[in-house]
């Protein structure tokens, strides 16, 4: 059509009138969907969260509460939450469930604060953990003794470091004089997938 005198694209105008619709829905936090709330929570926290933090919590965007993430939080209620929850847990451990649902209730309460969580959550399992006995352990560093591994294995039955831990120990952090090893850093999987090293997870 003419405006002005001038043509201007059809094409053009309808993709900025969509442009000014959605910066306007965006503006309004309850007119996001679940799906865009949970981007912007986890793009805040970018600068703040650990890589392997923000590696799950993308995890948790991609797979997880995919019946809710085109729902806008305005129109969410607690059933359907819920009602998500409860399909989860046909397939899903109650720790994965619980480690998802707290992502979109920390969302909620960024992006939708007036919006109360009241969700029940499948009762977590106790995990029957084997602990190898001395004699077990003695034989495990006898077998390793003279291999690579032996290191690796003396560090994580006799020291307790992390794999993480381990896996980013430099020949800078051993002190052969003081015979001392400083744990200082981690070694994780990023949200885009490669290595990185980090902070420790506590100071201790």
């Amino acid at each position: 059509y003419v405006f002005g005198g001038e043509k201007i694209s059809c094409e053009a105008e309808f993709m900025a009138q969509t442009y000014l619709r959605n910066y306007k829905r965006l503006q309004d936090p309850a007119k996001i969907t679940v799906g865009e709330a949970i981007d912007k929570y986890i793009a805040s926290k970018s600068n703040v969260l650990s890589p392997s933090t923000l590696s799950a919590y993308k995890r948790y965007r991609k797979a997880y509460f995919q019946d809710i993430i085109n729902i806008e939080l305005a129109k969410l209620t607690p059933e359907i939450v819920q009602k998500s929850v409860n399909a989860m847990a046909a397939s899903k451990s109650p720790k994965t469930i619980k480690n998802a649902h707290g992502l979109l209730s920390a969302t909620l309460k960024e992006y939708h604060p007036d919006f109360i969580l009241h969700t029940k959550l499948p009762q977590a399992t106790k995990t029957m953990m084997t602990i190898p006995d001395d004699d077990d352990v003695v034989r495990l560093l006898q077998a390793a003794q003279g291999t690579y591994k032996e290191a690796i294995i003396i560090l994580g039955a006799c020291v307790g470091l992390r794999r993480s831990e381990m896996c980013a120990l430099t020949t800078e952090d051993i002190d052969t004089e003081k015979n001392t090893i400083s744990v200082n850093k981690a070694m994780v999987i990023s949200p885009d997938e490669k290595w990185v090293v980090k902070g420790t997870k506590s100071f201790a």
